[in-house]
């Protein structure tokens, strides 16, 4: 891989974290962000390794974080890992939830991208988006996820466009549902609470994920994806929308869900 130096958000667990373990093995220097602590001892002290503890609602911040790296310059990748959620129906999600989530999983990538687009231009380096196929599946309960990640998912083809005169590979993650610590930093709001998200998808290892998006990567491809259920049933959706509005009533139990006031 021609990718010597990353900067990887969301490096403290899940995805993020496999894939900084996989890439200081091989050798690469990582610079890793997170919003909770990141333990050094996991990674053995390794000496490419920099941890930033950040929280990426404040991307205001994101300038004086950036500038204040002394080995910014050297920075090569860049991997929009971090992903935070809110779910709720829409009549009882906190307007501030709902922009929370677009802070984190779309408006920073956006602001680091930018600000690394110089430092990536002059090093012909690559922007990884993590996306989700519910950027393309309206999910009742998941409102704020599914538009923050369908704009993420915009984001991400548009920067391919418009960088790939300048040298800079754009790479567009669907790596699916996986077994991570996500699951269980979903914050509920109202009704949700008690019926939660019925995701009856078996979950992938994030390891393997990891290993197969390390390798998009060097080989500088433009999108990853599985041929998987839920790919496919992302483009029928597309295209039969109603038709796919009713398979995710059965799978998700919405009928059966606590989505109207028991009391109705």
């Amino acid at each position: 891989m021609k990718y010597k130096n990353f900067l990887i958000t969301g490096a403290a667990s899940g995805l993020g974290k496999c894939m900084t373990q996989q890439l200081l093995d091989a050798g690469k220097k990582v610079i890793a962000l997170d919003i909770n602590d990141l333990n050094i001892e996991e990674f053995n002290q390794n000496e490419n390794l920099k941890f930033i503890k950040f929280d990426l609602k404040n991307y205001s911040e994101i300038d004086n974080i950036i500038d204040n790296l002394n080995d910014i310059k050297n920075v090569d990748c860049l991997v929009n890992s971090a992903g935070y959620e809110a779910a709720g129906f829409i009549d009882e999600l906190p307007i501030d939830e709902i922009i929370r989530n677009f802070n984190v999983n779309t408006i920073a990538p956006i602001k680091l991208s930018q600000k690394l687009l110089p430092i990536l231009k002059k090093n012909q380096g690559c922007i990884v988006n993590l996306i989700s196929a519910m950027a393309t599946i309206a999910v009742p309960g998941r409102l704020p996820y599914c538009m923050s990640k369908s704009a993420l998912q915009m984001f991400s083809n548009i920067l391919r466009c418009e960088y790939k005169y300048h040298n800079i590979n754009v790479l567009t993650v669907y790596p699916e549902v996986m077994e991570t610590p996500f699951w269980q930093k979903i914050v509920y709001f109202g009704r949700i609470k008690s019926e939660a998200i019925n995701d009856p998808r078996k979950k992938r290892d994030p390891n393997i994920v990891a290993t197969e998006v390390i390798k998009s990567i060097s080989k500088q491809k433009s999108f990853f994806w599985r041929f998987s259920f839920t790919n496919y049933f992302a483009i029928f959706y597309t295209i039969f929308t109603q038709i796919g509005d009713k398979i995710v009533d059965v799978i998700c139990k919405i009928k059966d869900s606590n989505i109207t006031p028991k009391n109705h």
